[in-house]
């Protein structure tokens, strides 16, 4: 001890105690000395599954009925912890939907049973660190002429792609204009809510 200061390093385990949760720690056998190996920061179970799909209506959907569609989903979607966002053009649908395996999976299920649409195609199944949507359990998308062109050209290509269940392209589209354009919509909208003082949502 100099000045006052305890200047005697402590033993190396006992520094690793606190790193428990960030680190695991592990010896060897050769030569006796401790690594440390940065742990997971996140379980895949911590994961939030992400599905981005479209599908063509059945009928002509009027925006009346597209809100309606919207709101009932809201309810469902709150109690199930989903989030995410509807687009419709050009007679389809074009929906985000994200949160825990088993309620994805099981919305996707009650989709495919729906009778206002069909043709339900998977364009981007993945695993993402956070929600991109999280303050909306179901928005609508609305967007301009030239925007919406945009959209109907990834449609049509995803018309003309081998999408089936069986091909194992969960990630056909992961750079999904559509879903880049529905996420800087999501963002704009949240931008202006905390501007004029309201609360995001």
């Amino acid at each position: 001890m100099a000045n006052g200061i305890d200047k005697t390093l402590p033993e190396p385990r006992a520094v690793l105690s606190w790193l428990i949760g960030r680190y695991k720690v592990s010896s060897s056998d050769t030569a006796g000395s401790i690594q440390l190996e940065e742990a997971t920061l996140f379980s895949m179970s911590d994961l939030i599954r992400q599905v981005l799909y479209i599908s063509k209506s059945t009928r002509a959907m009027s925006d009346a009925e597209l809100h309606d569609i919207a709101s009932k989903a809201r309810l469902m979607n709150e109690r199930q912890g989903i989030t995410g966002a509807l687009l419709f053009v050009e007679n389809s649908f074009v929906q985000v939907i994200e949160g825990a395996d088993a309620p994805i999976e099981r919305l996707l299920a009650a989709l495919r049973a729906d009778i206002r649409h069909r043709d339900l195609t998977i364009l981007m199944d993945r695993k993402v660190a956070s929600r991109d949507f999280k303050n909306w359990s179901m928005g609508i998308i609305t967007i301009s002429e030239e925007k919406k062109a945009d959209v109907v050209r990834e449609i049509h290509l995803a018309d003309t792609a081998d999408l089936r269940a069986d091909n194992d392209e969960s990630e056909f589209f992961p750079d999904s204009q559509t879903f880049l354009m529905m996420k800087h919509v999501y963002e704009t909208n949240q931008s202006l809510q905390l501007a004029r003082g309201h609360r995001p949502g």
